[in-house]
């Protein structure tokens, strides 16, 4: 296992759209703390290569990161590299 941090390219997501899912829209959440590692947020990704993808989180204490599961990798998201929530 790699300790390096792979993020993804800049412009790789073109769009961000809401598409949340039928427990989110309950205002479940997916697990009972709160915490975990591959926790789906109600974001979906378009990104460049033409597939979309709903974006993940990794959330421990009060700290959380983005990322999206690129060929069955984790690639993180930079803040800057969201673009703008359209409905």
């Amino acid at each position: 296992m790699s300790n390096s941090v792979n993020y993804i390219q800049d412009g790789f997501i073109l769009a961000v759209k809401r598409h949340p899912l039928w427990w989110q829209q309950q205002g479940l959440t997916y697990t009972a703390t709160g915490y975990g590692s591959n926790i789906p947020s109600e974001l979906v990704a378009y990104c460049a290569d033409g597939k979309r993808r709903r974006i993940r989180s990794m959330v421990f204490s009060n700290s959380g990161s983005s990322y999206l599961i690129v060929k069955g990798e984790r690639r993180f998201i930079r803040d800057h590299q969201i673009p703008a929530v359209t409905p």
